[in-house]
């Protein structure tokens, strides 16, 4: 038996869509409420089939798609190969993300990570975020309803996720002053909306009937 030596290139950046797979009745659940669970999925995976458009950049980085199963039959368009299928690990938000990071930092000098519900979020949006981290240790894209879009990490930053409250209008107020007081860098990036509700779906079907040269 010979010994195996693998060597495992870095890449310069690696983009992380961190999302809940298209499962009927097991997303969007306030967009159900009024869309109803096969609404809800559509409206799901339509986002997510534009930020994978928006957001792809071949030869600029890579992209991986962490979804909350793969043991479940997938939609083709998600096993197209241009990216690679990835699963979450277990507990909270904030654990889930801080594991999907840390994986990607272990190949890559700079990961992005960003949700699949946020309609400002394109390839230019991403490349700013990249750019951010040449200077900061972690870049977010702040949501208008406290939150943020879109986060970064230069290097690890385990401090960026002791968060018990995911979900309320405090979370990046509450992860800036994490940061501060661990000296910690950290650059924002232009406000963007999520669509969680029903206004936010409606104004993100107003969007796509606006004349791109507007």
């Amino acid at each position: 038996m010979t010994n195996e030596v693998v060597i495992r290139t870095v890449s310069e950046d690696c983009l992380c869509i961190f999302t809940r797979a298209p499962e009927l009745g097991r997303v969007k659940q306030r967009l159900a409420l009024t869309l109803g669970d096969a609404g809800a999925l559509a409206a799901h995976e339509e986002l997510l089939r534009r930020t994978l458009d928006q957001t792809a950049s071949p030869g600029t980085y890579r992209m991986e798609v962490w979804l909350t199963r793969l043991d479940i039959s997938l939609p083709g368009w998600l096993q197209s190969g241009a990216f690679e299928l990835r699963e979450q690990g277990s507990g909270d938000l904030g654990q889930r993300m801080q594991e999907t990071l840390a994986a990607a930092l272990a190949t890559s000098r700079r990961c992005v990570l960003i949700g699949s519900d946020c309609p400002d979020i394109d390839s230019a949006y991403v490349a700013a975020a990249f750019k951010a981290l040449a200077d900061a240790d972690v870049v977010f894209g702040p949501a208008e309803d406290g939150g943020y879009g879109l986060v970064g990490l230069s290097r690890p930053v385990p401090e960026l996720f002791a968060e018990s409250r995911w979900g309320d209008e405090g979370v990046l107020r509450r992860a800036l002053a994490r940061l501060q007081g661990a000296g910690i860098s950290a650059a924002l990036l232009p406000e963007i909306y999520d669509v969680d509700e029903l206004a936010d779906w409606q104004r993100y079907e107003r969007g796509k009937r606006v004349p791109q040269s507007q």
